[in-house]
């Protein structure tokens, strides 16, 4: 299995076999579509021997950067993978979340995912991207977080702002 997460900052490529997480790729996030085409392209070529030796074919997508889906959509596809995205509209616990699907974004429903398949009942998920995020879970039931700009966007800022 292969596992994505677009962020605005990084791609991460995650493979597992046997429920193992085996190899961590991180590239940089592309928003320009034909570089980002060469670069996911190049990516698979390079990584072509132990993708195609993967038991499991399947491929789950986390993006905010929607853009780029249909890229990874198409590649995997085309290497006989079944396809998943997460998003607010297909997940299977619905029930348990609190708070206005429209305002989550795949990220941290993907967390939330990972709590809840856990059955972690009582927490807060913090994610360091190039958005900060906070998000609150109590008695298994995802209550709603806050976003916050991440840490080199807030120091950018203040490097930018400070008096010298």
């Amino acid at each position: 299995m292969i596992v994505i997460d677009i962020g605005n900052t990084n791609i991460v490529i995650g493979f597992y076999t046997k429920n193992k997480l085996n190899k961590i790729i991180r590239l940089k996030t592309e928003k320009k579509i034909k570089i980002a085409q060469k670069e996911i392209n190049k990516f698979f070529k390079s990584n072509k021997k132990f993708i195609n030796n993967l038991k499991d074919k399947i491929f789950i997508l986390s993006s905010v950067v929607p853009s780029l889906n249909v890229i990874f959509k198409n590649i995997f596809q085309k290497n006989k993978f079944k396809f998943y995205v997460i998003n607010s509209k297909k997940i299977p616990f619905r029930d348990n979340i609190n708070y206005d699907l429209t305002q989550i974004g795949s990220d941290r429903i993907a967390n939330y995912a990972y709590v809840y398949s856990r059955k972690i009942k009582n927490c807060i998920i913090v994610d360091f991207g190039t958005a900060t995020t906070f998000d609150v879970i109590k008695s298994n039931q995802y209550s709603g977080g806050l976003i916050f700009p991440g840490i080199n966007l807030s120091m950018d800022t203040l490097l930018k702002n400070a008096e010298l």
